[in-house]
């Protein structure tokens, strides 16, 4: 309960935009726990909490304040800009656990559940020279017919600039996951900014 307050759930997260707060309820038994603790029951959590989850870790186990736009323009001209200093809402985790949190993540992008998604047939990745974190999860909702995919994620893992949350919901015919689509996101991101990919 403690580690998940510190991750922002129970909260709603400081946002323009009205949000509901992650939940987390603890169950005693310790496969139930197990289960908690891995994502798969007693927690709720949306997009917007998913991807601050990712911005913790990117910023080393400091959770930000995020921010809905970079700057307001009238008539072409910016009349607010973010200032680019971040409001620090707490420290979740120390430095040390961030990094571990970042290898295992990365590791999850380059030979684990995410790798099919990042790199084409042969091997070779869609964002050549730019390492991808990330987390996949999949849940399935037996009674609504709905499976879903999620990818938390954040790049580049040494230097991170963007945290991307995906969650897909699909029905028993499949059109995408969660992975391909933040790899999309990512690729997009990057190719604006003139990177490879």
């Amino acid at each position: 309960e403690r580690m998940g307050g510190a991750f922002g759930f129970g909260a709603p997260i400081p946002f323009a935009v009205k949000n509901d707060p992650p939940k987390l309820n603890v169950p005693e038994g310790s496969i139930e726990f197990a289960r908690t603790a891995a994502g798969f029951w007693n927690t709720t959590l949306s997009p917007l909490a998913a991807v601050s989850l990712g911005q913790t870790i990117a910023a080393r186990g400091v959770a930000l304040e995020p921010i809905i736009v970079e700057r307001v323009l009238e008539n072409g001209r910016p009349i607010w800009q973010f200032d680019n200093k971040p409001t620090i809402l707490r420290r979740a985790v120390k430095p040390e656990t961030a990094a571990e949190l970042t290898r295992m993540m990365t590791e999850t992008v380059e030979n684990g559940s995410a790798r099919t998604a990042f790199h084409d047939a042969k091997g070779d990745s869609y964002l050549p020279g730019i390492t991808v974190a990330g987390k996949t999860g999949t849940l399935s909702d037996n009674e609504a017919n709905r499976y879903y995919t999620w990818f938390v994620g954040f790049a580049p893992a040494e230097q991170p600039e963007v945290a991307v949350a995906a969650l897909v919901v699909n029905n028993p015919t499949w059109q995408i996951k969660a992975p391909l689509m933040a790899r999309n996101l990512l690729r997009s991101y990057f190719a604006k900014a003139g990177r490879k990919g």
